[in-house]
């Protein structure tokens, strides 16, 4: 090979070999180094054994943790209606658990009195056997004293008021089980009692020109119900739905009345959030009594919860349905404002339903919030021939 030849051939070598060497040097190798995954299960098995003092609290620590499983709390507070005016309202909530996999259950007892003789005892409970399974009890009892217009539509908006004092006692015990997420059946019964005494001259001549003389009722029936709670919770409720219908029918055989007699109770609520820190809640509530009830136990409308600003038991009938449709918006921390309209009516039959006697509802609220929830509720709702305050806790529906 001629000179030439081995320079060229020099040349090349030198020129691959700086390129090898560039990348070489530009990529970086990798080296694989094996673990000793049988070093590391030893560290985390030493690393998991409980200490001497861990070992040595163990059982005060788990003893604790079984106390928290049972808990007791008690409040006391204040409250104020047309019915009641101002109340004080103490209350009791027991929760315990029945096994280690059962939901929370709860036993509630609370005792409300007020200025004008009105008082109220009563327990309800909630017992949970399993996440498909409960028994809810209810037994309450008082004394109330009652503003009276009649009976009826006409009456409330024609007569003049009198008054009589109502005593009562109710109780019910129902079974629940959940079929699928959201939807529960249940069956039960109730017993119900109600006379009215003291009762003033003119309240006499009401009830006397409706036909009635007894003053006094009381019934056991039986019941079966359906409900679906599709509604979603963060800390406070926020969206979802609520149905639930209840029927009952009370046999002649258990009551002092002439006839058997049913009744249907349903109610459907809508819950939307419409826009930061606001929601549309809406209620559709029916209370349905068949014609030969006693009218101790008719529908009433007004009261703390649906068509406030009526006071409660004013329009009184055998059947009635009402409509709220509430805007709730947060306006600075736990406080937080309501506005709302609705309407309602009381009826003897649904062949008997008149617009014409729609009664309007609206009014004015303010909440005030702790811990994600509503503890303090002042409203202020007008209707026909009426307005009113409440003050209470938790929402009105």
């Amino acid at each position: 090979m001629c000179k030439r030849g081995w320079l060229i051939a020099l040349i090349f070598c030198f020129v691959a070999t700086g390129v090898v060497a560039q990348q070489t040097t530009s990529s970086p190798q990798t080296r694989y180094i094996p673990l000793d995954y049988a070093a590391i299960m030893r560290e985390l098995e030493r690393a998991s054994k409980p200490t001497l003092w861990q070992r040595l609290t163990r059982g005060a620590k788990e003893n604790q943790n079984e106390q928290k499983a049972f808990n007791i709390s008690g409040n006391i507070g204040v409250g104020y209606s047309q019915e009641t005016s101002a109340m004080v309202v103490a209350s009791g909530v027991m929760q315990y658990a029945v096994t280690q996999s059962a939901p929370t259950s709860t036993t509630a007892l609370t005792a409300m009195g007020s200025l004008n003789g009105f008082y109220r005892l009563q327990a309800s409970g909630k017992t949970c056997f399993s996440a498909k399974d409960r028994i809810e009890c209810n037994i309450g009892g008082g004394v109330m004293p009652v503003r009276f217009w009649g009976l009826g539509y006409e009456a409330a908006e024609n007569n003049a008021r009198s008054k009589y004092t109502r005593d009562n006692i109710d109780a019910s015990l129902q079974y629940v089980r959940r079929i699928v997420a959201g939807f529960s059946l249940g069956a039960g019964a109730d017993y119900l009692y109600a006379t009215a005494r003291d009762i003033e001259p003119l309240a006499e001549e009401y009830l006397h020109s409706s036909g009635i003389t007894r003053t006094s009722a009381q019934s056991v029936g039986f019941n079966l119900m359906a409900e679906y709670d599709g509604r979603r919770f963060d800390n406070n409720l926020t969206s979802g739905y609520f149905l639930r219908v209840q029927s009952a029918l009370h046999p002649k055989s258990l009551g002092d009345h002439s006839t058997s007699l049913w009744h249907i109770e349903a109610t459907a609520n809508y819950f939307q959030p419409i826009w930061r820190g606001g929601m549309i809640a809406l209620d559709l509530y029916a209370d349905m009594w068949s014609w030969n009830t006693p009218w101790l136990f008719w529908a009433k409308m007004g009261g703390e919860n649906r068509m406030r600003g009526y006071y409660y038991g004013r329009y009184t009938d055998r059947k009635m349905a009402t409509a709220q449709l509430e805007l709730r918006q947060t306006i600075f921390g736990p406080i937080s404002g309501v506005v709302w309209g609705g309407a309602g009516s009381v009826f003897a039959s649904h062949r008997l339903i008149d617009l014409k006697r729609l009664l309007p509802n609206y009014g004015v609220g303010i909440r005030v919030g702790a811990l994600g929830t509503t503890s303090l509720r002042i409203d202020y709702g007008f209707g026909r021939h009426s307005s009113g305050l409440v003050i209470n806790i938790n929402e009105a529906f």
